[in-house]
C-alpha cells in the first residue's frame, strides 16, 4: 500500500479553466503564472514537474482590494518499475496525451515510498478525444478523465503490464490572487479549436488601451470586473467570428501549508461508496446497484461510483463485483486513505 505524506504540504502552484494542484517547499517565495485561456501550463519551478489540471472558482474580493480565488490542482502519476513503460501504449489503453517522466526527489514530495528503482511519468488525460467514423471527425468525452483514478481503464492497464505498479491522483486545495494579464483569448465554433488572432476582432485594440489606462484607478477584483465585462463586450461584437472571448489572467498563489491527497487506482478499486475504505458496506452498494438496475433500468450509482465498483472492468456492476470487493477487503484489512 502506498503512503503518502499528507499533512504540511505546501501548495505553491495553480491555474484556470480545467480541474487541478502544486506542491512545494515552505522557504519558496509566492510565485506566478500566466494563463492565456488557449493552453494549459503550469510548471513546478523547483523541479520542472508539470502539473496538467488546474482550476479555480469562487472568485472574491479580498480586504485588499485584490481578486482572490479558491484553487485546486492536480495530477495523475504512473509508477512503473526500472524498465518504464511504453508512450504509445500508454496513449491508446488510457487515452492520454502528453506524458512526462519524473525524478524520484520530485515524487518525493507528496509519496513517503519512493523508490529509487521505480520510474514515475505525470499523465495528461484530457477532457475529450477526436474520433473520425466514416470520414467525418467528431468530439467524444474521456471516460477516463471523467472517471478519474476511479477508471476501469486505468485499472486494465495496471493489471495488463508487468512493469506498471499503479497509478495515483494527486490533488491539493489552496488560495491564490487573479489578474487581468493585458489580453484576451478569442476561440472560434468548435471545441478544441485553436484561439483565433485577436486583430481580426472588432474594437479588440480600443478595449485593451481603455483598460490599460484604468489600471491606476481600478483595484485588482475590480480591473478583472472591468476585463470580464470587456470580455463579454468583445465576444458580443464578433458574434459572427467566435462564439467565446475570455479575459486573460495572472495568478500568485500564496504559500500555505495544506493537505495533499493521494489516491491509487488500485486501492479506491470496489469503493463504491467512495468514503475511502472499501469493505462490506461497498459490496452492499453494489448489489443494490444490480438489483436496481436489473429490475428499472436505471442506476442507483453515480458515473465514478460505477467505476469504482467495477472490480472486473467488464462495464457491468453485479454480484461477481460484490464477491470481489468482499475478497480485498478480508485481504486488506478494509481501509484506503
Amino acid at each position: 500500500m502506498l503512503k503518502r505524506k499528507l499533512a504540511g504540504i505546501i501548495a505553491v502552484m495553480c491555474m484556470i479553466n480545467f480541474p487541478v494542484s502544486v506542491v512545494g517547499k515552505a522557504d519558496m517565495q509566492n510565485l506566478q503564472y500566466v494563463q492565456d485561456n488557449s493552453v494549459e501550463i503550469s510548471v513546478f519551478p523547483e523541479n520542472q514537474a508539470n502539473w496538467a489540471y488546474f482550476n479555480y472558482e469562487n472568485v472574491h474580493e479580498g480586504d485588499n482590494g485584490n481578486a482572490e480565488a479558491d484553487c485546486q490542482l492536480g495530477m495523475f502519476v504512473l509508477i512503473a518499475d526500472e524498465s518504464g513503460i511504453d508512450e504509445q501504449e500508454l496513449q491508446n489503453a488510457v487515452l492520454c496525451e502528453e506524458i512526462q517522466e519524473l525524478s524520484p526527489e520530485t515524487v518525493s514530495i507528496f509519496l513517503e515510498d519512493t523508490d529509487k528503482g521505480n520510474r514515475y511519468f505525470e499523465v495528461n488525460i484530457p477532457d475529450v478525444n477526436r474520433i473520425t467514423e466514416n470520414g467525418t471527425e467528431y468530439i467524444q468525452g474521456n471516460a477516463v478523465r471523467s472517471n478519474g483514478i476511479y477508471s476501469p481503464e486505468l485499472r486494465k492497464y495496471i493489471s495488463g503490464n508487468e512493469h506498471v505498479k499503479d497509478v495515483v491522483w494527486i490533488s491539493c486545495e489552496t488560495t491564490g490572487t487573479i489578474e487581468w494579464n493585458n489580453d484576451f483569448t478569442a476561440k472560434n465554433i468548435g471545441i478544441d479549436e485553436p484561439p483565433l488572432n485577436n486583430a481580426i476582432l472588432t474594437g479588440y485594440e480600443e478595449s485593451v488601451s481603455a483598460l490599460n489606462a484604468l489600471k491606476n484607478e481600478l483595484t485588482g477584483y475590480a480591473m478583472l470586473e472591468k476585463a470580464n465585462e470587456t470580455a463579454a463586450e468583445l465576444q458580443k461584437a464578433n458574434e459572427e467570428n467566435c462564439y467565446s472571448v475570455t479575459a486573460n489572467v495572472k495568478m500568485t498563489v500564496a504559500i500555505n501549508s495544506t493537505d495533499c491527497q493521494v489516491k491509487s487506482a488500485e486501492e479506491v478499486a470496489g469503493d463504491a461508496n467512495m468514503d475511502n475504505i472499501v469493505n462490506a458496506i461497498d459490496a452492499a452498494v453494489i448489489l443494490s446497484e444490480s438489483a436496481k438496475f436489473g429490475s428499472t433500468g436505471k442506476h442507483l450509482l453515480t458515473r465514478e461510483e460505477f467505476a469504482a465498483a467495477d472490480m472486473n472492468n467488464d462495464n457491468i456492476v453485479n454480484a461477481l463485483d460484490a464477491a470481489m470487493v468482499l475478497e480485498k477487503s478480508a485481504k486488506t484489512g478494509s481501509g484506503i486513505k
